[in-house]
């Protein structure tokens, strides 16, 4: 989390030969919100082999925020 809100996921695929399929489910999510290209409460990445992505999320509630997630 930055001083400014913001909270960022970096997945980076070192692999030469493989993808990481990334699949995550926000099952609580409560004063944040995911930045474009990305909205709602979920969302799915494919990291192809030597890439990079990277996710943001907003802090939009100032007395704080409740994240719970589930990854596959």
């Amino acid at each position: 989390m930055t001083p400014e809100g913001y909270t960022y996921i970096y997945l980076e695929n070192k692999e030469e030969d493989s993808t990481l399929l990334n699949d995550v489910k926000y099952t609580q999510f409560d004063g944040l919100t995911l930045l474009p290209p990305y909205s709602g409460t979920s969302y799915s990445l494919v990291v192809g082999p030597g890439e990079n992505k990277i996710v943001l999320l907003k802090q939009i509630d100032l007395t704080g925020f409740c994240i719970l997630s589930s990854t596959q």
